[in-house]
């Protein structure tokens, strides 16, 4: 999924997507680590990910996918859950409320009993925009968390493809 465009089209005509977002909600967690994976590469491009959010109830099942996997104990795979939350609550124009209505406030609150090095960064995701934005429910300037890119080099040799 992190290949070029034409793959990314491909996956997305042949329906492909979909059954990542049900994989990502309803897999075996090898299933739902390599869904989530592969849907935060796809939604990277704008134009992927304003098709994810187009359907409320497609887009609420990822979301809801993506936040069961904040406290995977993979910590991969909880820091690219948080990435796709953040790039939720930087650009979905009700991405605090919809995170809200999912349970992802007491989710990201208990991200440093997980995985205390993530805590920073889901703190700071709460901070940034859930709890000075209360009571607003627009979208956000991004926010530079410090955090490097997940380098594909510091993978897993499980994961690494020759």
């Amino acid at each position: 999924c992190s290949g070029p465009p034409q793959v990314k089209k491909r996956i997305i005509n042949e329906g492909f997507l979909v059954l990542l977002g049900k994989a990502l909600r309803d897999g075996s967690f090898d299933c739902r680590r390599e869904s989530c994976f592969a849907l935060m590469h796809l939604c990277e491009d704008r134009a992927i990910f304003e098709q994810v959010i187009q359907e409320d109830s497609f887009f609420r099942d990822v979301l809801s996918g993506f936040l069961g996997e904040v406290l995977c104990p993979d910590i991969e795979v909880a820091e690219t859950a948080l990435r796709f939350i953040k790039l939720v609550l930087d650009t979905h124009h009700h991405g605090i409320q919809v995170v809200t209505e999912l349970d992802g406030i007491h989710i990201l609150e208990n991200v440093e009993n997980r995985h205390p090095k993530l805590g920073i960064f889901a703190t700071s995701l709460l901070d940034d925009y859930v709890y000075d934005h209360e009571n607003d429910n627009t979208v956000t300037e991004g926010i530079d968390l410090g955090l490097p890119p997940i380098n594909p080099e510091e993978y897993p040799d499980w994961r690494r493809k020759e």
